[in-house]
């Protein structure tokens, strides 16, 4: 009795010591846990090993250690009810309730305590779903041995007594398990909504910081990897990860402002992170949601873009000069007021509808395989010199917007396809007050009913690929008052009280905009090193 009391102290002074050399050891800046190469520096014998093979065999050799503490400390109390005690008196042997409830916690809570730090401090990385797992399973052992052992009435209660413990027990846990699984879900929504609003709140306690990292590569770190990482909501401000391998991680909700990448970005989802005056020029992105995510005063001139949306996105006074979307790309009612898109290539049809794109500048921008800015706000907008082709702006709103020598609806001689081939370009319904087409290439199919051209110009517009069709048949049902013609003359047909107006003229006064439209400059000269206005 004596020796199997002494080898349990000494176990569970090795428990200890492990627990607290393992909470020592995690206790590092979240920056050097977060690559998935990351090296961790054990204390006291200074050496480093990878962190994956710690986070695998520290919680192994912890669960081991509990166990066989358990084995020697099961027979211990076998003795003991057998009327054995050992000589000496030890902390586990103590029978007053401070020494029972000192015994408890070493025995029963102190594990599950310390994994809990260490799933805590870890759960952004891949192996915490694991840690995860045997943290939960090693509570719900340490609870159950507990309560067999503890909890459990005496045997010198009455056989009544017993099974009104055990009967009142069983249906305070039946209670809890239906509670769990069945009224809460029913009052918040699915289990895995339950589950990912649990799992969402975590991270956002957790506040994983990052803040002026260096996470991209370096002559000492060729090579970082990010891959499955789990970062929402983390604290990325001022953070560089050029070069930083982000394929399959999670920024939904991350704080990335003026964060710095460079080189490539992946398969990575950015929604909802806030990335306001981050610096990403000349990057490639690839397969990667922006959607909901703020991109205020963000930088990315010359960067090449494909299978990316931004649907809902913040992209106030954004830079993609000279930007290139290789594939489709979804602007759908994103805020890109006094966006630089100047030289941008559309590979692919984009999608603004919806869209805030009041002052933004698209001049010498090409869309030549169609594109949709249907019921977009693009007051004072600019487009000069751009390339339009197949692009609806039906019920769009253009007032002051800027056509300036735009090429509309028709392919130019020297460009792929047949010269002069036709790309109707429509503006059903679309609000062109005080627009301007000066110098404009317009083609056959440009379509202008039920638009309110009050104040625009045509003035210098080249119609030759009309063929000869006379310009009203363009504006048929148009509102025409103030209208400066290709030849220079005034059309004044829809203006006054006493007129006829067709249904297309607005009686609500030009939009004002909070600026004035900055003005057109198709140089694209510094285009990287341009600040965003304001």
């Amino acid at each position: 009795m004596q020796e199997l009391a002494k080898r349990i102290r000494q176990i569970a002074l090795l428990l200890l010591v492990s627990g607290l050399f393992m909470l020592v050891t995690l206790d590092a800046p979240d920056a050097d846990l977060v690559r998935a190469d990351a090296l961790i520096n054990w204390p006291i014998i200074r050496t480093e090993v990878p962190l994956s093979t710690m986070l695998l065999y520290a919680p192994v050799t912890l669960i081991a250690i509990l166990i066989y503490l358990h084995l020697f400390y099961g027979r211990l109390l076998k003795y003991r009810r057998q009327g054995h005690h050992p000589g000496e008196s030890y902390v586990f042997t103590m029978t007053s309730p401070g020494g029972r409830l000192a015994t408890d916690l070493m025995f029963y809570a102190y594990v599950p305590l310390v994994l809990v730090f260490f799933t805590w401090r870890v759960m952004f990385r891949p192996e915490a779903k694991i840690l995860a797992s045997a943290t939960v399973l090693t509570i719900f052992g340490c609870a159950l041995l507990c309560y067999l052992r503890r909890l459990l009435p005496a045997r010198d209660w009455p056989e009544a007594g017993r099974l009104a413990f055990h009967v009142g027990f069983g249906i305070v846990f039946a209670a809890s398990v239906v509670a769990l699984t069945v009224f809460m879900p029913m009052a918040l929504g699915s289990r895995q909504e339950l589950l990912a609003r649990f799992s969402d709140s975590m991270f956002q306690m957790r506040k994983i910081d990052l803040k002026r990292a260096d996470l991209g590569i370096s002559d000492d770190q060729p090579h970082v990897e990010w891959s499955r990482l789990d970062l929402r909501h983390a604290d990325m401000r001022f953070a560089t990860i050029s070069g930083a391998d982000l394929r399959g991680t999670r920024l939904s909700n991350a704080d990335m402002r003026d964060v710095v990448a460079e080189s490539e970005i992946y398969s990575t989802d950015f929604t909802g992170v806030n990335m306001d005056g981050a610096r990403m020029e000349r990057i490639r992105v690839s397969n990667a949601l922006f959607n909901k995510a703020s991109l205020n005063r963000a930088k990315l001139a010359r960067a090449v873009l494909s299978e990316t949306d931004f649907i809902e996105s913040k992209l106030r006074e954004a830079d993609f000069a000279g930007a290139r979307f290789e594939t489709d790309v979804t602007f759908f009612r994103a805020d890109l007021t006094g966006a630089l898109l100047n030289q941008t290539v559309f590979a692919a049809a984009p999608s603004f509808a919806y869209a805030s794109l009041d002052r933004s500048q698209f001049d010498g921008a090409r869309l030549e395989y169609g594109g949709a800015f249907n019921f977009a706000s693009l007051n004072g907008a600019c487009f000069s010199d751009a390339t339009l082709l197949n692009v609806r702006f039906n019920g769009a709103g253009l007032a002051s917007a800027t056509f300036e020598k735009a090429v509309i609806g028709i392919r130019k001689a020297g460009w792929a396809g047949a010269p002069g081939e036709e790309r109707p370009v429509t503006f059903l319904n679309a609000d062109l007050r005080n627009a301007s087409f000066a110098g404009a290439y317009l083609g056959p199919g440009a379509d202008f009913a039920r638009s309110d051209l009050t104040g625009a110009t045509f003035a210098g517009s080249n119609l030759v690929a009309w063929n000869g069709r006379p310009l009203a048949k363009a504006l048929d049902g148009a509102c025409l008052c103030r209208t400066i013609l290709p030849d220079g003359s005034r059309i004044d047909r829809d203006c006054g009280e006493t007129a006829e107006q067709p249904f297309s003229c607005r009686s609500e006064p030009v939009p004002i905009l909070d600026r004035p439209p900055m003005g057109c400059t198709a140089d694209l000269a510094g285009a990287e090193d341009r600040q965003p206005p304001g």
